[in-house]
């Protein structure tokens, strides 16, 4: 099945692109928007709850992040190979 424009997942998709900022090396830094939560960005990208609190620490202190908040994510092949590592 093909997503089209007025699919809810394509437009989840649109929205989460323009709430990601791309860095170098891999890093995403999503902006938290109001409606969202922790897990389903991490969903969204590919990471449960745990990996993302790896990432972000202070998700362990609140994990009903806020909106406007930021959140880190690790690219998921780099994160994967990390993980394996240690």
């Amino acid at each position: 099945m093909q997503a089209t424009t007025d699919s809810p997942e394509f437009k989840r998709s649109v929205e989460r692109a323009d709430a990601d900022r791309r860095q170098d090396g891999g890093t995403i830094i999503h902006t938290i928007k109001s409606g969202e939560t922790a897990i389903r960005i991490g969903g969204d990208h590919g990471f449960s709850l745990a990996e993302l609190t790896l990432m972000n620490p202070k998700l362990a202190k609140d994990p009903a992040a806020s909106t406007r908040r930021t959140l880190v994510l690790v690219d998921k092949v780099l994160f994967e190979e990390v993980k394996g590592a240690i």
